[in-house]
């Protein structure tokens, strides 16, 4: 996806769609900018999840969850936007990270 940084996508055993982005230790979360190119609107909602509007329909994300993986310790992360694109917040961090995130 960028350097040093994957994506894995899959689905739950409920169906839903969720995405990884592991970012290895040389890669910056900084790094990460997603932009949604058919969409008519991104909103930040209160409950630190994301509603993203299309043409086709709305989409919910929940907020993500970031852990460590050696660890397994939790990592505080936020979705940030700026100009349409979707970009994530997180505390410091001394390992390889995985940012769960599940379509709703």
């Amino acid at each position: 996806m960028y350097p040093h940084i994957n994506l894995v996508l899959y689905h739950n055993l409920y169906g839903s769609l969720e995405y990884d982005i592991i970012v290895n230790p040389t890669g910056k979360i900084s790094d990460i900018k997603l932009q949604y190119s058919d969409a008519t609107s991104l909103q930040l909602n209160t409950d630190k999840t994301l509603t993203t509007k299309t043409p086709y329909g709305r989409t919910n994300e929940n907020a993500p969850v970031t852990i460590e993986k050696e660890t397994d310790n939790s990592i505080s992360t936020a979705f940030a936007l700026k100009d349409n694109k979707l970009s994530f917040s997180a505390a410091n961090y001394n390992d390889i990270i995985v940012i769960d995130l599940t379509l709703i």
